[in-house]
């Protein structure tokens, strides 16, 4: 489902990030009932995945922004280190994106910042504070707040939940 994601057009990055938390829950499962679940969310999911780009469809120059961006994520990112990467201007690629996407490239940042951090959360030992800084966010606090906010727990909520350490 990954492999076929990715032909899709899903970024491979994200769909081998859906793949690794899947694995996990395989190998968590305790009988065949939850496998046949489990097989039924995952087929959702992917489909969902491929969906979500295909039904946005979204412009080259968006579609490049969102690629440099998944790749360059434990990075310091910025419009103008973005559009300079793309050599386009800031202001052209900020107003592209929020119109094709219906977000702004720091929201499309933090969001996917959170998400990739949960894979952290899950197979290291790595410490909240620590998380925080590789995925660039300004403090701890911020980092907890904004993924508090995007996934309705807190980090060490989410880590206690789906631990694989």
């Amino acid at each position: 489902m990954t492999r076929a994601s990715i032909t899709g057009g899903v970024n491979s990055e994200v769909a081998f990030l859906h793949s690794d938390q899947f694995i996990r829950e395989i190998e968590l499962s305790l009988s065949m009932d939850d496998l046949n679940k489990l097989e039924l969310r995952m087929i959702i999911e992917f489909t969902s995945l491929v969906n979500d780009f295909r039904q946005n469809e979204y412009s080259q120059t968006v579609r490049s922004a969102m690629n440099y961006i998944l790749s360059h994520l434990k990075e310091p990112l910025s419009l103008s280190s973005i559009a300079a990467a793309l050599f386009i201007n800031p202001s052209y690629l900020s107003a592209i994106f929020s119109k094709e996407t219906g977000t702004t490239l720091t929201n499309f940042i933090k969001t996917n910042r959170i998400d990739e951090s949960k894979w952290n959360l899950c197979y290291t030992d790595n410490s909240v504070a620590n998380i925080s800084l590789i995925y660039q966010f300004t403090s701890q606090s911020y980092y907890i707040s904004c993924f508090k906010k995007l996934k309705g727990e807190t980090p060490l909520q989410y880590r206690k939940k789906h631990l694989s350490v």
